[in-house]
């Protein structure tokens, strides 16, 4: 998480923040759903990081396509 904050946020800043944002979240989610048996998201949780994951998911993919293909 660290270097792409630092890679492409910050020095070369090709995305802008939410693009972290969104990343932190699921990487915390993820770490909760492993480590902490009594975490379940809601409905309304689920549905906007569902949302969240498509934007920076297209995002890398959109950059990915114009710049190393």
């Amino acid at each position: 998480m660290g270097w792409f904050n630092k890679k492409y946020i910050y020095e070369n800043k090709i995305f802008d923040s939410k693009m972290l944002a969104i990343y932190k979240e699921a990487f915390n989610n993820r770490q909760k759903s492993d480590y902490d048996f009594t975490y379940k998201p809601d409905k309304d949780d689920i549905l906007a990081m569902i949302d969240d994951s498509k934007l920076f998911i297209n995002t890398i993919k959109n950059y990915l396509s114009k710049n190393l293909l």
